[in-house]
């Protein structure tokens, strides 16, 4: 009992560390552009609490810019090892439509592991590093690493919720269609959600993006709209 206790505690440790690192590890923000956008997505996913099982992933997004809006469309699949600790594998299509000229098409497969647990009565943490391989206009294959840390506070006998978020991308080679090695992006949300008793969750908060970009890095100020459903 006693080493089931401590394993908990250094696990929540390890997750708050992470968050930490994250929210205070951000690049300094020199000279940049900005932009406001309009980013909608929609999950669909197998509840990852559960102890063991073949689970199930979609999201689906809409992600609205100055002369562009990008779709992504991510099914999945996965297993819950143990219980709180969930691996997918899946494929994203990824369509740009530019205002007036031709879109533009990524293919993507991806990795990912969910980390989720209590940490205390109502807050709920939850880690995700996730590996992409990007195909895209040439013939380079583009490889990234994301990792998210979440966290979340239901308040007792209310249906609302706080939401913090934070998710740091980092590429790890150069491609003949244009991505960079490195630091390529940092998202940092902050909300709120609005669960309900059989239907989807909701979340609206304000997020912002820094794009390490040459020669002009870029911050994307974003009013982001969420839904999930959990069976």
């Amino acid at each position: 009992m006693k080493k089931r206790v401590l394993m908990r505690v250094r696990w929540f440790g390890w997750m708050a560390l992470t968050v930490a690192a994250l929210c205070t590890g951000l690049p300094a923000q020199a000279a940049t552009d900005s932009e406001t956008q309009i980013w909608t997505s929609a999950t669909l996913q197998s509840d990852p609490s559960h102890a063991s099982g073949v689970v199930g992933w979609l999201d689906l997004h809409a992600r609205r810019g100055t002369g562009s809006t990008v779709y992504i469309l991510r099914p999945g699949i996965g297993y819950r090892l143990i219980q709180g600790v969930t691996g997918y594998v899946g494929y994203a299509y990824v369509p740009t439509a530019l205002d007036g000229k031709a879109d533009k098409i990524e293919h993507r497969t991806w990795q990912q592991f969910i980390l989720q647990g209590n940490a205390a009565e109502g807050l709920t943490l939850m880690l995700r590093p996730r590996l992409e391989q990007r195909f895209g206009s040439g013939d380079d294959l583009g490889h990234r690493l994301r990792i998210m840390a979440r966290g979340t506070y239901t308040f007792s006998g209310l249906p609302l919720m706080l939401v913090l978020w934070n998710e740091t991308f980092y590429q790890f080679n150069n491609t003949d269609w244009g991505l960079a090695s490195g630091f390529d992006q940092n998202r940092l949300f902050a909300g709120l959600g609005f669960p309900t008793a059989s239907g989807p969750r909701f979340e609206v908060g304000f997020m912002n993006v820094f794009q390490n970009r040459e020669p002009t890095d870029h911050s994307l100020n974003i009013l982001a709209v969420n839904a999930f459903w959990t069976f």
